[in-house]
């Protein structure tokens, strides 16, 4: 919203405004979903003989163990995932669970695996849990998880990302609605540019561009590319210069105070109830908007004063633009945490841990050292802001193929946003489009306001002030009197003499 009505391109305008060039009846052709790899994940009982052998051996030298450290111990059920396998033990109740741990090193040592993590409850019961990676390291494919209930029933609104399967094969999908915000860490080569994807395509799966703007920053200016012309995409480019970046985040601090105006003057609190309570069949959607950010180190090792005024443009984000439909996810290889304040940190509540070598890079984000004990292949821990426990989930992985295949399907069965002309940008004898609409409007209906013009053209606030300016500047209204009211001074047929007839539908533009 904002000021971007009026200026250069559309390129150059922001997301709710730009919506505008959506018809009322617009509708997004979602990509099948047989573009992408399924039933790859073993979800059934059934394993070959050297699975069952392995898991019986395993459960054999668990018990013998801790026996020999005097925790009797009885492995009762195994479940396994594409990455673990999780041991359940029946232990007696009196069982010192900090002793317990001290026996994980010789676990590992006796198993001959790269980690041992204990889980201190099962599905809330009694019973203990020891997660041990698989002899041979699966993969979960998005297929799957988009296929499934869990993700085909939830709404565009909450934002769905496909993000995997549990320990327990099950079917992982996390809103970025309750989330709000989200980091994604871990070593490199561990899983962080694979997560993006794996979030970018469940969007896509699920949002058109009248639920959803995507802005991506990638400084290396490569990760993105396949995403650029799809019709979510602000602007139709990835942003990868800090002059831009710094310009559009200004931008998104406008929107949401915009935002939060045309909610007060609505009185409702936020995004969705906003949309449940415009009539879409005069009015567009407020869309999502869903900020990317790839490499954030990039920036934070910047100058301390570049450094200063990105984090701090960030922090504003986040902590004002939920309630406005603003959310924001931010990458960082496990090296550079260290860029990031732990007072800039504290403003996301939701965390990705993939696999870290360091034991302070886990702590900086989990508070434990837990991110240490995970696998390769997309083996995470990620941190719900609602729940205390961290959830250990195999990523969705989708290859680069299957990132071809949907993105040009979406490009070539949907207009992309930034290639779609905005009537907006055309003049008529020097004045902007938009505000002779808008002044056509004011003489139908003999009254003229900037609340007036926000609720009826869906513009922000300062837009539309801009807008009454040009009026009164150019004596077509007066005044703001004593009362609060300006009067009209043109005439629909002075009107017609400067501009025309204009055949424009007014019930087609408010």
């Amino acid at each position: 919203m904002s000021d971007f009505q009026n200026n250069e391109s559309l390129n150059n305008k922001i997301f709710y405004e730009g919506n505008r060039i959506l018809p009322l009846d617009y509708k997004y052709t979602v990509p099948p979903v047989d573009l992408l790899k399924k039933n790859q994940t073993d979800t059934t009982d059934e394993k070959s003989a050297m699975e069952i052998e392995t898991v019986r051996n395993r459960s054999q030298a668990i018990e013998k163990t801790l026996l020999n450290f005097k925790y009797p111990a009885k492995v009762t059920g195994t479940v396994t995932s594409p990455t673990v396998t999780r041991y359940e033990l029946s232990v007696d109740s009196k069982v010192n669970i900090s002793k317990l741990k001290s026996i994980l090193p010789t676990l590992k040592f006796v198993l001959n695996v790269e980690s041992v993590r204990l889980i201190t409850t099962v599905n809330g019961t009694a019973t203990l849990g020891l997660e041990i990676p698989n002899k041979n390291l699966g993969m979960a494919n998005i297929g799957d998880v988009i296929d499934s209930a869990e993700f085909t029933d939830a709404s565009p609104s909450d934002l769905p990302i496909a993000l995997g399967v549990n320990t327990e094969n099950k079917p992982v999908v996390v809103s970025l609605k309750k989330t709000s915000h989200l980091l994604v860490t871990g070593a490199t080569g561990m899983g962080v540019i694979p997560f993006l994807n794996t979030l970018l395509i469940s969007l896509t799966y699920k949002c058109g561009a009248d639920d959803l703007r995507l802005v991506l920053v990638d400084p290396v200016e490569v990760e993105f590319i396949k995403y650029k012309g799809i019709p979510q995409l602000y602007g139709g480019k990835i942003y990868s210069e800090y002059s831009e970046i710094d310009n559009v985040l200004t931008r998104i601090l406008n929107e949401i105070d915009d935002r939060l105006m045309i909610f007060q003057s609505f009185q409702v609190r936020n995004a969705e109830e906003y949309n449940d309570t415009i009539d879409k069949s005069v009015n567009r959607k407020m869309p999502k908007i869903v900020l990317v950010i790839n490499d954030i180190y990039h920036f934070t090792c910047q100058s301390t004063k570049i450094k200063n005024e990105f984090l701090n443009k960030l922090t504003r984000i986040m902590q004002k633009g939920r309630a406005a439909g603003v959310h924001v996810v931010l990458a960082v290889q496990e090296n550079y945490l260290n860029t990031l304040p732990r007072s800039f940190m504290m403003n996301i509540p939701g965390v990705i841990s993939f696999k870290t070598f360091y034991e302070r890079s886990s702590r900086a984000v989990l508070n434990s050292n837990e991110a240490t004990l995970l696998c390769k292949n997309g083996d995470m821990l990620y941190k719900n802001p609602a729940d205390i426990e961290l959830d250990r989930i195999c990523l969705a992985y989708v290859s680069n193929d299957e990132v071809d295949a949907v993105t040009e399907n979406v490009k070539a069965n949907n207009v992309s946003y930034s290639e779609s002309k905005s009537k907006w940008t055309d003049e008529i004898n020097g004045a902007p489009l938009l505000n002779i609409i808008a002044l056509k409007y004011v003489i139908e209906k003999q009254l003229a306001s900037i609340s007036t013009l926000q609720r009826n053209f869906h513009l922000g606030y300062s837009t539309a002030g801009r807008i009454i300016d040009w009026m009164e500047k150019n004596g077509y209204i007066s005044a703001m009197d004593e009362t609060h009211t300006r009067r009209i001074l043109i005439t629909q047929e002075d009107f017609n003499k400067l501009y025309g007839m204009l055949d424009v539908d007014m019930e087609d533009l408010v």
